[in-house]
C-alpha cells in the first residue's frame, strides 16, 4: 500500500463528504454492475493528497525564509577590523531557489487538482459516463434546453488555461547585471502564475459544485429511498445549497452565469469548509 501524509489527509477529506460503498464481485449480476470508478472518482484522496505536501512543503519553507538572514553582504559588527573598519562576508542566501521550487511545485498539484476536476464535471454532463442522469443535466432537452454545457466550456478554458502557466519558473533563468546575475530563481513570476491557477482552480471547483447540484436535484427524489443516503459532509452542502433560493430546482429558465458566479463565490467565501469543518476533524 502506498502511504504518504498528504494521501492520508486527502482520504480523511475525501471519507468526510463519500458515502462508503463496497462492490462484490461475480454473482448472477455479473457485468451488470460496474466494478471499479473512473480515475477522477476512485482517486481523489491522491491526487489530492499531492497538493496538500505541496501546501505543507510551501509553508515550512517559508518559515524558514522568512525567519533567515539573507542580506548581502552580511556585516560583522561585532568584528572591527584594526583599522576600524567593519569585516563583511558576500554570500548567496538572497538567492530565491528554495521558495521558487516550491512555489512550482504548489502551481502543478493545484493544477492536477483543477484538472481531475473537470474530468468529473464532464463525466456528469455526458449520459455516455454519467449513468443515467439526464443529458448535459438538462431539465428537457426536446424544448432545446442546453442544460448545464457551457458550464463546462469555461471550465476547460480554465484547466487549459492552467496547464500552461503550471510550466515551472525556476528554470526560466534569464540573466542580467552583464552577466553577473546569471541565474535567477524567477520566484516572482511563478508566483504571479500561482496567484491565477488559484483563481482558475476555484471557478472549476465552482463549476463542479453547480453541476453535482443539479445531478441531485434532479434525480433525488426519484431515487429509491436506498439509495438517497449521501456522505455526512456531501448532505450538508446539499442542504445547504437546495434550500437556498440562489440554487433553485425549478423548471424555470434563468441566466445560467449568474447561478455559475453565486457557486464560485461560496468556493471562495470558505463556507463549504465552515460545513464540513466538524467532520474533517474527527480524523
Amino acid at each position: 500500500m502506498t502511504f504518504s501524509p498528504g494521501l492520508f489527509i486527502g482520504d480523511c477529506v475525501f471519507k468526510s463528504g463519500k458515502k462508503a460503498q463496497e462492490h462484490k464481485m461475480g454473482g448472477k449480476n455479473k457485468g451488470e454492475e460496474r466494478v471499479q470508478d473512473r480515475y477522477s472518482f476512485r482517486c481523489p484522496p491522491q491526487v489530492h493528497g499531492a497538493l496538500y505536501e505541496s501546501i505543507d512543503k510551501l509553508k515550512k519553507t517559508l518559515s524558514t525564509e522568512i525567519n533567515s538572514a539573507t542580506d548581502n553582504p552580511l556585516f560583522r559588527f561585532d568584528k572591527i577590523g584594526q583599522d576600524g573598519g567593519i569585516l563583511f562576508a558576500s554570500g548567496g542566501n538572497f538567492h530565491g531557489q528554495a521558495l521558487a521550487a516550491p512555489i512550482d511545485y504548489l502551481k502543478i498539484t493545484l493544477t492536477s487538482l483543477g484538472l481531475i476536476t473537470d474530468k468529473r464535471t464532464f463525466s456528469l454532463l455526458d449520459k455516455r459516463l454519467s449513468f443515467g442522469l439526464p443529458p448535459d443535466l438538462a431539465n428537457d432537452t426536446s424544448k432545446a434546453d442546453g442544460g448545464l454545457m457551457v458550464l463546462q466550456y469555461a471550465g476547460a478554458a480554465r484547466a487549459a488555461e492552467n496547464r500552461v502557466l503550471s510550466t515551472p519558473a525556476s528554470v526560466m533563468s534569464v540573466s542580467t547585471a552583464a552577466n553577473q546575475e546569471d541565474y535567477v530563481s524567477m520566484g516572482s513570476i511563478g508566483v504571479i502564475h500561482l496567484r491565477k491557477i488559484i483563481y482558475n482552480t476555484q471557478i472549476l471547483v465552482g463549476i463542479e459544485l453547480l453541476c453535482a447540484l443539479r445531478g441531485l436535484q434532479l434525480t433525488y427524489n426519484k431515487l429509491p429511498k436506498g439509495l438517497r443516503e449521501l456522505g455526512k459532509g456531501t448532505q450538508k452542502v446539499y442542504n445547504e445549497l437546495s434550500g437556498s433560493s440562489h440554487f433553485p430546482p425549478e423548471k424555470t429558465v434563468r441566466y445560467l452565469r449568474t447561478e455559475m458566479m453565486r457557486s464560485i463565490e461560496l468556493v471562495r467565501s470558505g463556507r463549504l469548509i465552515e460545513l464540513v469543518k466538524d467532520l474533517m476533524t474527527d480524523h
